[in-house]
């Protein structure tokens, strides 16, 4: 593989500077410019062809997400972010690459080994950027997501919610039980996908294990060890917390 072609966009020029010379030490790299602003970065895309997009999301104008939306060709974008805590879990539920600020060299070389890994494939961009905008940036969120990202290896898995029974915890992954029977696994802990739709009127934590979705709900049964379960219609009983007993049985009356 050649040198991996770049450009960076941001816009404060500071920090253009700045990030240009930590891409300088990555030896895998040929930058190739940076842009104060989204609309001169499509017009030389245009143009030149690149490997990836280093852009930051917050612009004034045209940001990060708008430049997404219109790019002359497919190209694996990585975004660069200030925000933290509720924004940094809907990155990651939407499968998308995120970097902190300020950018450093050891998140750069993470960055570019995974790129020549898996060429970070990346078919649903589009509607991943439109999940994002649309339900998880901080002015709309209370609002809640439709839709999952799970980013495996060399493909993106769209997990629709209404068709999602449950998720498991099972250590640092989580395993998503949908109503067909299929069975994905995220590499992302619960907590991650807790609190990307902890505003969805569906989905109730019942246990430290489980994160599911009521309308799913057959029965509610009681063991000889006065322990509960939740059955599902797929006949899968789940353990509910004796703790969270009482708060579960409220959701579900809603």
């Amino acid at each position: 593989m050649g040198k991996i072609k770049i450009i960076h966009i941001d816009d404060e020029a500071n920090t253009l500077l700045f990030s240009k010379s930590i891409f300088l030490q990555n030896g895998s790299i040929s930058y190739y410019g940076g842009f104060t602003n989204a609309k001169d970065a499509i017009t030389f895309l245009n143009e030149e062809k690149v490997d990836i997009i280093f852009c930051d999301i917050e612009m004034p104008n045209f940001n990060g997400l708008w430049l997404a939306n219109n790019l002359p060709y497919n190209i694996p974008i990585v975004f660069i972010t200030a925000h933290s805590g509720f924004a940094i879990e809907a990155f990651d539920a939407c499968a998308l690459h995120y970097l902190m600020k300020p950018l450093s060299l050891q998140q750069l070389d993470d960055v570019i080994e995974r790129f020549k890994k898996t060429s970070f494939q990346q078919s649903s961009l589009k509607e991943q950027i439109e999940q994002l905008y649309n339900q998880y940036l901080p002015q709309n969120i209370k609002n809640y997501p439709n839709k999952i990202f799970i980013n495996n290896i060399g493909k993106i898995i769209i997990v629709h919610l209404e068709q999602l029974m449950y998720m498991l915890s099972i250590g640092a992954y989580t395993k998503f039980y949908m109503q067909n029977g299929d069975i994905h696994t995220s590499t992302k802990s619960i907590k991650t996908y807790e609190e990307s739709i902890q505003f969805h009127p569906d989905f109730i934590r019942i246990h430290r294990s489980y994160l599911m979705n009521k309308n799913f709900v057959k029965q509610i049964v009681k063991s000889n060890k006065e322990q509960w379960f939740i059955e599902m219609n797929n006949e899968e009983k789940l353990e509910v917390s004796r703790r969270r007993m009482d708060e579960v049985l409220n959701q579900l009356q809603k």
